[in-house]
């Protein structure tokens, strides 16, 4: 060989070997970088909700989202950590996540990057499962939903939706040392998210404990008849009916709207229909009358010990010679409510002057500005105050700015204005007219027919001064008059009383109304 031709061939060989040199300079430092560090993930244990699944089953159920994790994960790039070794960190019974911010603390816990973790529960007779994925700072890769009716369609499900995904979880990941995303064509960019199901959850507590739910909801949802407490339990978002009842107890029903991706909680406590009213004190034997919602009333002697209507009981006590005894008390259903009466008896000499001569003894104008009732107890204004509005009424009686004798004067409530009327049976004290203070609705207080029940005298057909219904004892006898007592079908207006026909009624807080204040005797 020529001494030409073999300088020639050498510096073809050293080009060639600068060549190869080149090629091969990028994966030499590649893994001169060494073997890039794995990311661990963390498979929750599934959560239960439900009694058809067991503890074992459920234990089943995430071991097989774990091997489909082992299967589907490059090993180069992810670890997969067994129950073995996040048991030795955190006890299974603390990996059971429902929100992100779990999902981000258990991954601090683990030093995982990625989680994932589930739950099964009854839903409209199935068994409904979610699965999602988060990274380690709790945000979510991604989510699956699905029903099965048993348990062998659950554990196809459990074993269909972990690889859905899996594949979504790697489809938003960075890709790993030598990949290369490729990018997309020109002009055209779709990157999309799966529309989430719009499912809240519902949650029905109360007393007593085992009493009969009975749950309506959105089309989808049915009808879930089940037993108190029921739930947090996934449903679809919007309007739902919640029906409880038990024997012993009156039922009550609640409307509720379920938002989307929120909890809401429904609290119901039946209360019992009635309790129990403990009358005692002294003397023994006076008379009581109670009177409660619902229409009840009952007259027997002091003591007394009985049962009532759950809400308001007025309970009246007298006796002669003693003063009289009035209090208003609230009844809780299965519950007990005490009134304890101690009558002060009455001396002659308060008696006062002489009577009127329309009404016998009852009616005594005292000569001071002021008449007495004797059979009621009570110290009344003579005049009327004028017209005013009702809250200026309430005020002008309560503070005594008419400088009336004694003290505890106050605007006269419906019961106490009642018993001025003289001469029409339907609407004094004990008529058929049930206005009363403590009625609970228009149709409770004047009983459907407010004409026929609260009205049904002629005007001027009365025993007083022109043919009106209040003793002539009394100046204007003919007005009407305010009483304290508010309408409880309207915050805006008040009973009334109007003695130029004997009747019943009520009429608005701004208008003016006669003006007769009162108090009781002796004080």
């Amino acid at each position: 060989m020529s001494d030409g031709l073999f300088a020639w061939l050498r510096k073809v060989a050293i080009f060639a070997c600068l060549f190869l040199l080149t090629l091969l300079e990028p994966r030499m430092k590649v893994q001169g970088q060494g073997i890039p560090k794995q990311k661990l993930v963390a498979v929750l244990e599934l959560s239960g909700q439900t009694k058809r699944v067991s503890l074992e089953e459920m234990q089943y159920l995430s071991d097989i989202v774990r091997k489909t994790a082992i299967d589907a994960l490059d090993p180069n790039r992810f670890v997969v950590m067994t129950r073995e070794s996040m048991d030795v960190i955190i006890p299974p019974e603390k990996r059971v996540c429902l929100n992100n911010v779990c999902y981000a603390e258990v991954a601090r816990q683990l030093n995982a990057h990625y989680l994932i973790g589930g739950n099964v529960k009854d839903f409209a007779g199935k068994l409904a499962l979610t699965m999602e994925a988060y990274d380690g700072r709790g945000v979510l890769l991604g989510s699956e939903l699905g029903e099965a009716k048993d348990l062998d369609g659950l554990l196809n499900l459990v074993r269909d939706r972990a690889r859905n995904l899996l594949t979504k979880m790697l489809a938003v990941l960075p890709p790993g040392p030598g990949q290369v995303t490729p990018p997309p064509a020109p002009g055209k960019v779709e990157l999309v998210s799966d529309i989430a199901p719009e499912l809240g959850y519902l949650r029905v507590e109360g007393q007593p404990k085992g009493a009969s739910v009975v749950i309506s909801g959105p089309k989808g949802f049915g009808k879930v008849e089940t037993t108190l407490p029921y739930g947090p339990v996934q449903v679809p978002a919007g309007d739902y009916k919640v029906e409880v009842s038990a024997p012993g107890y009156d039922s009550e029903t609640k409307k509720v709207f379920v938002p989307s991706d929120k909890t809401v909680t429904v609290d119901i406590s039946l209360e019992m229909p009635e309790g129990i009213l403990k009358i005692d004190g002294t003397p023994k034997g006076a008379r009581v009358d109670v009177t409660c919602e619902k229409g009840f009333s009952k007259t027997f002697g002091l003591p007394g010990r009985l049962s009532v209507p759950r809400g308001t009981c007025t309970v009246k006590v007298t006796r002669t010679g003693y003063e009289a005894f009035e209090k208003t008390v609230t009844v809780l259903g299965g519950k007990t409510a005490q009134v304890q009466v101690t009558l002060r008896e009455v001396s002659s000499a308060e008696t006062g002057p002489a009577p009127s001569a329309l009404s016998g003894e009852r009616f005594v104008d005292n000569g001071d500005g002021t008449v007495s009732d004797r059979k009621y107890r009570l110290v009344w204004s003579k005049k009327d105050f004028g017209g005013m509005h009702w809250q200026d009424a309430v005020d002008y009686c309560r503070e005594n700015r008419a400088r009336l004798p004694g003290s505890g004067w106050h605007l006269p409530t419906i019961d106490e204005l009642r018993q001025l009327i003289i001469g029409c049976p339907a609407t004094e004290p004990g008529g058929r007219c049930p206005a009363k203070e403590g009625c609970g609705s228009y149709e409770d207080c004047y009983g459907g027919e407010w004409e026929a029940n609260c009205a049904p005298c002629k005007r001027r057909n009365g025993p007083g001064p022109e043919g009106c219904y209040m003793d002539e004892a009394f100046d204007d006898p003919c007005y009407w008059y305010w009483s304290s007592t508010p309408c409880p079908w309207s915050s805006s207006s008040a009973f009334l009383v109007h003695f130029y026909h004997g009747s019943v009624g009520d009429d608005g807080m701004g208008n003016n109304g006669g003006v007769r204040c009162v108090r009781r005797a002796n004080r």
